[in-house]
């Protein structure tokens, strides 16, 4: 499957594993970066995922609530599977969460 990269730009190609995310899997973005209007953030803090729902979504994005430094508290959003670098476990995901959502 091909799909958009946002962070990149670019269209790719996803990896099996991404393609087998489903709802209730977690998930981390090791080196987000963002565009906000004309400036860009490079080297924001690792993204730490949690998918919630496919409702309404297209092939390859789902709901989910996404965790950082920057946002602790978390923040609802569409995710697109290839933004994701790797799968994490729940008990990863908690050890994060308990690290203050540090790598």
């Amino acid at each position: 499957m091909q799909l958009y990269h946002m962070l990149t730009g670019q269209t790719v190609e996803t990896a099996p594993w991404q393609e087998a995310l489903k709802v209730g899997d977690f998930y981390l973005i090791e080196k987000p970066s963002l565009w906000a209007g004309a400036a860009f953030f490079p080297d924001l803090p690792p993204v730490y995922g949690h998918i919630l729902s496919d409702e309404d979504c297209e092939p390859g994005f789902f709901w989910a609530e996404a965790f950082s430094q920057m946002c602790p508290e978390g923040e609802m959003g569409e995710f697109c599977i290839v933004e994701a670098s790797q799968q994490l476990t729940q008990e990863e995901f908690q050890a994060a969460q308990d690290n203050g959502w540090a790598k």
